[in-house]
């Protein structure tokens, strides 16, 4: 199944909820790219997002890494790690008019 993915500028990004953790990868561009263009259009949503590396190979991927204050999972990472970056992304991102 073809399902047409959110990109930056496409006026789809609203359609984020909590957080993103994707290891798809965008036909378009890299995560790097994706990040500094989501940040861009939506600095809100860029907030949402976590990087999921094997480790950064590259020296562009180094520079990346250590400029943006993401979370960051280092595979392989156990389901205890994921779900509390998740929360705590969730956590950080909650409007105050949302809680109770």
């Amino acid at each position: 199944m073809n399902v047409p993915r959110p990109q930056p500028g496409d006026g789809q990004v609203s359609s984020f909820s909590y957080a993103d953790l994707d290891e798809a990868p965008l036909p378009t561009m890299n995560g790097m790219e994706f990040y500094d263009a989501l940040g861009d259009v939506a600095p809100e949503l860029a907030r949402r997002v976590a990087f999921l590396t094997g480790g950064a190979f590259t020296a562009a991927s180094q520079a990346f890494l250590e400029r943006v204050d993401s979370p960051r999972l280092q595979k392989p990472f156990d389901l205890s790690a994921l779900l509390e970056t998740i929360g705590d992304i969730a956590e950080a991102n909650v409007s105050p008019a949302a809680t109770p």
